[in-house]
């Protein structure tokens, strides 16, 4: 009979353990890291990410605004050994953004061709983002690279003020390129 008691006993606790870690498998982990300093609207996230890459010299091919504040951007680099397409998707908020979204972008990534993704997040990325992201064409930028990356590409007193104001030789490039586009390839 003890020997009954016990194996119940054990088996109610296994019960227990598994209701308790399946409870907290779906959750990511998340470390705090050095985030944006500056609250970004969907809008103003967009244009960082669109002066950003013309800084780069990226040609903006599309730009789609989704309805839940994210936002796409296809660009194409436009140098002939090097060149390719990127989709650039902006991951407006606080929280981090988790493994969905970088799964999601590796799928869009495969299906539709590009070159590279670049996730644009100033709240970061958890821990699981992170490891789906590694040996992947998938970059994420988060709060700490984002402002490094925006030093090159505008006016961060402007961006303080919460305006996105592209420094002038990144409008000089931007205007380069689209004319370059618009002559089409060397003869």
């Amino acid at each position: 009979m003890g020997f009954l008691i016990l194996a119940v006993a054990i088996f109610a606790v296994a019960i227990v353990l598994i209701a308790l870690f399946s409870r907290t498998a779906t959750h990511e982990t998340y470390r705090q890291g050095a985030g944006f300093p500056l609250r970004l609207e969907e809008a103003q996230l967009h244009e960082l990410a669109r002066a950003i890459l013309q800084s780069r010299g990226l040609r903006i091919e599309q730009e789609v605004l989704q309805e839940e504040g994210s936002s796409e951007l296809i660009a194409v680099d436009p140098t002939p050994l090097l060149g390719g397409r990127v989709l650039v998707r902006t991951l407006p908020g606080a929280a981090p953004a988790g493994s969905a979204e970088v799964q999601s972008a590796l799928d869009l990534a495969r299906g539709e061709g590009f070159g590279k993704v670049l996730l644009i997040a100033p709240g970061g990325f958890s821990d699981e983002a992170r490891s789906a992201a590694d040996q992947s064409t998938v970059e994420l930028v988060d709060g700490a690279r984002l402002l490094e990356l925006s030093k090159g590409a505008v006016d961060l007193g402007a961006l303080r003020e919460g305006r996105v104001v592209p420094r002038p030789e990144t409008t000089l490039r931007a205007q380069q390129i689209e004319n370059a586009a618009a002559q089409g390839p060397p003869h």
